[in-house]
């Protein structure tokens, strides 16, 4: 079954109108506002007076669908395919960029971006093959969908990562006194602080002295990345660990087995996600136009979905406490138990591909149906950036906090969702290269500095 439409040009709640009206008023005069309501009213009565009428680009989009029919419960095959333009009116109350004056503009349009924003999507609709490739994805979606008896906290993993911690924080630790102090005052006081220590007065501090307050400040620096290294490392897994260990004491071995063992016979449902890729640029708006933002994006997601029951062995009392709460030495462990993996394991996936891939041999799954897709999507235009300076949006009618990002305001998207019934992918689960987080990347300039 294949259909076909046209999707109009999307004006919103209007044909194209608008009301250039906005009001300024001091927060610190008018504290009872109320935000929420206001805009709400205004941006509905605006509405209703609006008459002018924004020009806008005549770009007719597409959406083509096409599906097997099998029954339900069944999968389906299936595509689906559109691309469209939308301009949609907006109201927004916020607080100025600086000071503390605050604005309402309650029914108001943005103009479309350049064709250039309009070419960007209209392209990925041929260029998105090259970034859908996913047989390891497949792969690594076969084995993290399988059950497994086991607590959420592996005990021999904590305490091998906890050691691998500790060592580091001993070092950290034995910085002296001063510099940890040091690691807490901000940079003016840092500066102040090696001005009296040299016998100068702040004020009295001159270029030539820069090589000793930079020396000072070094030692600051070095305190800094000691305090997130004790934090990230030590502070913020124990805690974690402590509250899953206190959550899980409470569950009876016995009991939990005997659950898990029950819900093998009923049918279960598994997903899996993963990003193949990802593409994107943004340019926020000056002054009082921070809370819109000029963004382009395209990205590719893998989903997979298997619907299974399975039938599990029971293991006597003694191996059911050690699986339960992570007492195997299995091949994860030993992993974690080597020095610094999980430095490695910022910027190549081996421990969790080697996780993933150690099956429960108590568990005999049978998959009744799976299916795979892959959505690709690409999106050009004006969206709204969540900053908190921002109180309130109403877009398109719709009320939502200002600090909600990226919702749609003005410019072009493509999706394309392709889902396929296949049979799972049973091969290795291969590790992956991957750029570290923002948060890991702390850790390890937080290190180096530490080292060096």
């Amino acid at each position: 079954m294949e259909q076909t439409q046209t999707l109009p040009f999307d004006k919103g709640d209007s044909p194209g109108l608008y009301n250039p009206y906005s009001w300024a008023g001091y927060l610190t005069s008018r504290p009872d506002l109320p935000y929420e309501s206001t805009l709400r009213d205004e941006y509905n009565h605006y509405r209703d007076e609006a008459t002018q009428v924004y020009s806008l680009f005549p770009f007719v989009g597409q959406q083509v669908f096409e599906s097997s029919e099998r029954p339900r419960p069944y999968y389906n095959e299936c595509s689906n395919v559109k691309i469209r333009g939308f301009n949609y009116p907006w109201g927004i109350t916020q607080r100025a960029y600086v000071g503390s004056m605050c604005y309402m503009t309650p029914y108001s349009r943005i103009a479309l971006p350049s064709s250039v924003y309009l070419s960007y999507v209209q392209a990925w609709e041929t260029e998105r093959v090259a970034y859908e490739e996913h047989d390891s994805s497949s792969r690594r979606a076969w084995w993290n969908m399988q059950p497994r008896f086991e607590g959420r906290v592996q005990l021999l993993n904590s305490i091998f990562e906890l050691k691998d911690f500790a060592d580091i924080a001993k070092a950290v630790v034995r910085f002296p006194y001063r510099n940890w102090r040091d690691g807490l005052v901000s940079l003016k006081g840092v500066v102040h602080r090696a001005a009296k220590d040299s016998g100068i007065k702040p004020d009295d501090v001159t270029l030539g002295m820069l090589p000793t307050l930079l020396k000072r400040l070094d030692l600051s620096t070095r305190g800094l990345a000691a305090l997130c290294l004790i934090r990230r490392l030590v502070i913020d897994p124990t805690i974690a660990d402590a509250l899953a260990i206190h959550e899980q004491m409470g569950r009876v071995v016995k009991e939990e087995q005997e659950k898990f063992q029950k819900k093998g016979l009923l049918q279960s449902r598994a997903h899996f996600r993963e990003l193949l890729y990802k593409d994107h640029s943004e340019t926020v708006g000056t002054k009082n136009g921070y809370w819109r933002k000029l963004m382009k994006q395209r990205k590719v997601t893998f989903n997979a979905s298997m619907e299974y029951t399975y039938d599990y062995k029971m293991r006597n009392p003694i191996k059911a406490f050690t699986k339960f709460w992570g007492l195997d030495l299995t091949e994860h462990v030993i992993w974690n138990g080597l020095k610094l993996t999980w430095l490695v394991d910022y910027i190549c996936t081996i421990s969790d591909s080697i996780d993933t891939m150690n099956r429960d041999p108590n568990v005999d799954l049978l998959p009744l149906q799976y299916c795979e897709s892959i959505l690709s999507e690409a999106k050009a235009g004006y969206y709204t950036t969540g900053d908190s300076r921002t109180f309130w949006h109403c877009v398109n009618g719709i009320l939502v906090p200002g600090t909600q990002a990226d919702i749609a305001i003005s410019g072009y998207e493509f999706s394309s969702y392709r889902r396929s019934v296949v049979e799972p992918n049973r091969g290795t689960s291969l590790p992956q290269l991957k750029w570290p987080s923002i948060s890991q990347l702390k850790v390890v300039a937080a290190l180096l500095r530490c080292w060096i």
